[in-house]
């Protein structure tokens, strides 16, 4: 599957990647509906909610745009509010609101994979579409570096590999020694392959294509059992 001693180091999407985003959107869904029940008159946040994600998987194939400013600004355009608006219930629905339960959605063996990582030495990134810190601590992860589509050095959503190359360059890592772990072959891995790097996709079956894989419990047997040199440790 992977060569380990020709990786110096993991960078990983966050969002379906690290944990159960259905089983996250349904927890969520439901919190959204007791808020609309309770609240009729906040059913506005939820269409700006809708529209929004929508947005976003429009942009990701927009090149070279404003990312900062155009995810705001178009939603507001549409609803009638200010960019500040949108922000705020982007940040509290999308953000704030899923913290309490990643934990629980969180995939198995990840912080296992994470720390054998760390323990052989090889460096460990992030690079997500959308802000990633928050997420990490809430599932108890820990990377080197974190970046997203939002920073400034970045602002641009997968595929194009602007974040991945600036994860890697933080990390001190030649992106053909970097292995990019995601959920989405059309944007994950296009955004590898557009770097220079290796790709897992993670997928709920097995295919018995060598670039997906099931579980991070198997893929860190695969790494125990490779014996990777700590030669290459960026």
């Amino acid at each position: 599957m992977v060569n380990w001693s020709d990786i110096d180091a993991v960078i990983f999407d966050v969002d379906g990647t690290l944990y159960d985003q259905p089983r996250l959107r349904a927890i969520m869904a439901r919190k959204l509906l007791f808020q609309v029940l309770k609240k009729p008159w906040s059913w506005p946040e939820i269409r700006l909610l809708k529209d929004f994600r929508a947005l976003r998987e429009r942009l990701a194939h927009e090149p070279d745009i404003d990312l900062a400013q155009e995810q705001y600004q178009r939603i507001a355009a549409k609803h009638g509010v200010e960019p500040a608006r949108v922000r705020a219930v982007v940040e509290k629905w999308m953000q704030r609101a899923p913290l309490p339960h990643l934990a629980a959605c969180r995939r198995p063996g990840v912080r296992s994979f994470f720390r054998e990582l760390a323990q052989r030495g090889i460096g460990i990134g992030v690079f997500s579409d959308y802000p990633a810190r928050d997420k990490l601590s809430a599932m108890d992860l820990s990377a080197q570096v974190v970046i997203c589509a939002d920073d400034p050095q970045v602002n641009q959503l997968k595929p194009n590999p602007k974040g991945l190359l600036a994860v890697a360059r933080e990390l001190g890592a030649q992106p053909r020694r970097c292995l990019y772990i995601g959920d989405r072959a059309e944007l994950d891995g296009e955004a590898a392959h557009r770097a220079g790097m290796a790709c897992l996709i993670w997928e709920p079956r097995d295919t018995g294509r060598p670039d997906r894989f099931t579980s991070f419990e198997q893929l860190r047997r695969n790494l125990v059992g490779s014996n990777p040199s700590s030669e290459h440790t960026p």
